[in-house]
């Protein structure tokens, strides 16, 4: 069986990671490594989880917080110069696992070599029997949406997968070669939030495809290692969503839905108002116009190296421009 190399980050949740690793110490699959990258956590967190498991994780501390991005690129680049691993797991802190749900994952994935990456189905931690997310599906006017969020389990109602999400995402090692860009995997201007839905974008523009599983199953507590509703959360998703459309859209994309991209975001505008919450995303606004000189060079080189076409990309889109049913219930 092929080896895969496991990536959990702990950023001051050493019970939550505790609790993911004694799950994952329980699966299964033989073949398999686990990196745990510390991220500057207060208390010696990282040096706690080293004395708790042994010789059973590498740990690799940080002497800062690097957020979701910089801290898998730590391990990542670790895996990759290696080179003993065909897979890379990515799996948060918040989540434990079915004793099964590795190997459902890597068969599934050895069928087909284009496969970049596979996620599984996730379950709510508390609330077994409904599903959490199944990936992430992706609309013309720059909206991503959890797939099947709140189903109930094993009841797939929507099959169009864009990208994995970050929760936990089988990728392809070769695949992550081939999509670096300075030597970075995850875009770590991004820090934390979209940064998935990146990597998605960047997976199909070199001729990947994205697949779920939904034979092998986690179970996740949603929210808790960023606070999802906090300001800090919200002005990094809503910075990064735009990060993502000026990044990854070809020219031709970004003219054509540029109009609805910008009722999107007055849409959204409306929504923070009602929340009190416009100031964080004027922030954003600001934020993301100040990073354009950097991500442009980063759009280039995607850009001048991608292997599809606009209407190969467009496939994997939604096919109205506008999550109707997102916005009647917001």
């Amino acid at each position: 069986m092929p080896k895969v190399s496991i990536i959990t980050i702990n950023y001051n949740g050493i019970e939550d990671t505790i609790e993911c690793l004694d799950s994952l110490k329980k699966i299964k699959y033989p073949n398999y490594d686990v990196f745990v990258v510390d991220n500057a956590s207060k208390n010696n967190e990282g040096e706690r989880l080293k004395k708790k498991f042994r010789k059973y994780i590498h740990l690799i501390q940080s002497d800062k917080n690097l957020g979701f991005s910089g801290g898998n690129n730590l391990a990542i680049r670790e895996i990759i110069k290696e080179n003993t691993s065909k897979y890379v797991l990515l799996l948060n802190n918040d989540t434990v696992v079915d004793r099964s749900f590795l190997e459902y994952l890597v068969d599934s994935a050895e069928k087909n070599e284009k496969i970049g990456s596979i996620m599984p189905q996730v379950l709510q931690y508390k609330n077994r029997n409904v599903i959490d997310s199944c990936g992430i599906y992706y609309y013309k006017s720059g909206i991503a949406l959890i797939l099947n969020l709140n189903k109930e389990k094993n009841k797939i109602f929507k099959e169009n997968l864009f990208s994995s999400e970050g929760v936990c995402s089988l990728y392809r090692a070769e695949a992550l070669k081939n999509i670096s860009c300075n030597n970075e995997y995850f875009d770590e201007d991004f820090f934390m939030y979209s940064e998935d839905l990146d990597i998605g974008f960047r997976l199909i523009h070199k001729g990947y495809i994205p697949k779920f599983e939904i034979k092998s199953i986690i179970y996740h507590k949603r929210g808790t290692t960023a606070g999802e509703e906090s300001d800090f959360a919200r002005y990094y998703h809503s910075r990064n969503v735009l990060l993502t459309i000026y990044k990854n859209y070809p020219t031709y994309l970004l003219f054509k839905y540029f109009i609805p991209i910008v009722i999107m975001q007055f849409g959204l505008s409306i929504l923070y108002t009602k929340r009190w919450k416009l100031g964080i995303l004027m922030k954003s606004y600001i934020g993301f116009f100040s990073m354009i000189p950097l991500i442009y060079k980063k759009r280039i080189f995607i850009l001048k190296n991608s292997k599809v076409k606009n209407k190969n990309l467009l496939k994997y889109f939604e096919k109205s421009i506008f999550p109707i049913k997102w916005i009647l219930k917001k």
